[in-house]
């Protein structure tokens, strides 16, 4: 799921939501009220017969929008009402909410920084301190690039001042250097996706309450249209409901699954606590894999993704995150996971040639999942935006239109290149803590 604020919020994710708002325009119903039980209103029940024929007329209503040369909801329209519930719930992206360490009950400050200022974002900024960052343009209803300040880039309301300053250390250095450094970033990382799941359910609630709203005016006016002649001799008929069914079975699957994802979440929120403790006692407390490329890549990125397959002829789900840090001369790369999908998540890399026999790593790969995850898995990316521009026109249109895209998820490649490619690039698997000796 991806979603889109003032602030860089993002632009509502899984895009089969988007997708099915489209779909199943036939499933309709017709609710006839009783006209005695119509407020201010005494009016004579319709006789039977007519309640048939205007379900006659219904129907062949229903019948055209079947075949398509009836439309209940044209494509123009569903993408304003897409714009407007996003501009609705993501208008308060920025506002102080619930701090995001579990357990407090603080309010937020507004602006919590996902990706450090003073790190990755200075990393790759203009001389005036400006990165390229996706932005949603509600006036024009379109997925658009501007300039983002360094103030601005990357911030969501996370936590409260109190745990704010967990972050400090880093925040102050600039770089990450310590085991605990990199569990406190995906820390925010995961905390930003809690946030954001959540904001892209309200969303996509708003949204499939707005389309049905639409849906059912057109509905009630073409069958009205189509019973003229009985309207005419009835006006009770102009007080009967026709309404859409309901959401679609698509919308209603993606609910569920977005509902489980974000309890998954929530879950690795809690798995970090425990991790911020246990580092400083040799552990993790969390599945983590540590990726350092021997270039600074253009970008910096944090996200979430998730991935269906089947292992051990049982179905399984795996959601993940990855944030991207490019540095003066590297650039570091986190996956992680849930302790307990620790072996989903191995499996799922070493699919993509990530995880082998020893630390070696090949680059191209590496930077395969990262354009991979630009595509399909997140739209909280920034870029340089000297290298931005240097993008063909074609590349940059489509990244943008992956915003709002086809609904593929983490494990597809993506559509081309966007990163840059080199001999000399060497990637390495480095373990946040070395590895323990085997007991006897």
């Amino acid at each position: 799921m991806r979603h889109f604020g003032t602030m860089n919020a993002a632009v509502g994710r899984d895009r089969l939501a988007r997708q099915n708002i489209k779909k199943k325009q036939t499933q309709m119903s017709v609710e006839f009220v009783n006209p005695a039980s119509v407020e201010g209103k005494i009016i004579a029940p319709v006789p039977a017969k007519v309640e048939m024929e205007f379900a006659e007329a219904v129907e062949r209503v229903l019948e055209r929008v079947r075949d398509g040369s009836a439309s209940l909801a044209t494509d123009s329209e569903i993408k304003k009402l897409t714009f407007d519930s996003q501009k609705l719930v993501y208008g308060n992206w920025d506002k102080p909410g619930p701090c995001q360490y579990a357990g407090c009950g603080e309010r937020s400050i507004r602006r919590s920084h996902t990706l450090q200022r003073a790190g990755p974002l200075s990393a790759i900024a203009s001389a005036d301190n400006h990165v390229i960052a996706p932005t949603l343009n509600y006036a024009r209803a379109t997925i658009e690039y501007t300039r983002r300040g360094l103030d601005q880039a990357s911030t969501f309301a996370g936590f409260c001042p109190e745990h704010e300053r967990l972050f400090e250390g880093f925040e102050n250095r600039g770089v990450l250097q310590h085991p605990r450094d990199y569990v406190l970033q995906l820390y925010r990382t995961v905390s930003r996706e809690a946030v954001r799941t959540a904001f892209d359910v309200a969303h996509h609630e708003k949204q499939a309450e707005r389309v049905s709203t639409q849906k059912a005016k057109t509905l009630t006016r073409l069958c009205l249209t189509e019973a003229a002649k009985l309207v005419a001799r009835y006006p009770v008929l102009r007080e009967y409901q026709l309404a859409p069914a309901g959401m679609g079975e698509e919308l209603a699957e993606w609910m569920t699954v977005a509902a489980t994802d974000l309890g998954q979440i929530r879950a690795m929120i809690g798995d970090l606590q425990l991790a911020i403790d246990a580092i400083d006692q040799g552990a993790l407390g969390a599945h983590i894999h540590r990726y350092v490329l021997n270039a600074r890549l253009p970008v910096t990125l944090s996200g979430q993704s998730a991935v269906n397959f089947q292992l051990d002829d049982e179905p399984h789900r795996l959601v993940f995150f990855a944030t991207v840090i490019p540095e003066a001369t590297r650039t570091q790369i986190l996956i992680a996971s849930r302790s307990a999908h620790a072996a989903l998540l191995d499996h799922h890399l070493s699919s993509l040639g990530l995880l082998g026999a020893g630390n070696g790593v090949n680059a191209d790969a590496l930077l395969g999942f990262v354009e991979a995850f630009l595509f399909h898995g997140t739209d909280h990316w920034f870029f340089e935006e000297a290298y931005w521009k240097s993008l063909p026109s074609a590349s940059r249109d489509a990244l943008l239109a992956a915003v709002v895209g086809d609904g593929r998820l983490g494990i597809d490649p993506a559509p081309l290149q966007i990163l840059p490619r080199s001999y000399n690039f060497v990637a390495t698997r480095d373990p946040l803590l070395p590895a323990r000796p085997a007991r006897e």
